[in-house]
C-alpha cells in the first residue's frame, strides 16, 4: 500500500515581476524569504507546520509562467490479518 501527499509548490514569476512576487507570497503566507539560489527562491519553513508544503518561486521569461506541484509517496507496510 502507498501513501502520497503534496509536498511542495513551485510558482513561476516573470523576471520583471519576480521581486513583487516574492514579497507578495512572503507576506500572504507569513514566511521569511530564504536567500536566493538562482533561479529559485524559497520561503522559510513549511506552510501548515510540520508535514506541510514547501513553497518556492522560480524566475522565468515572460509568458512562460506556470505552477508546479510535487508529491512524495511512501510504501506503507501492509499486515495481512488472516481473516
Amino acid at each position: 500500500m502507498h501513501r502520497s501527499r503534496l509536498s511542495s509548490i513551485l510558482i513561476d514569476c516573470a523576471t520583471n515581476d519576480y521581486e513583487r512576487g516574492i514579497e507578495f507570497w512572503s507576506r500572504a503566507l507569513g514566511k521569511e524569504v530564504v536567500p536566493e539560489d538562482e533561479p529559485y527562491t524559497s520561503l522559510k519553513g513549511r506552510v501548515g507546520g510540520e508535514g506541510g508544503l514547501v513553497i518556492g518561486l522560480q524566475r522565468v521569461a515572460r509568458g512562460e509562467r506556470a505552477k508546479h506541484a510535487a508529491a512524495e509517496t511512501i510504501t506503507v507496510p501492509y499486515v495481512y490479518s488472516g481473516l
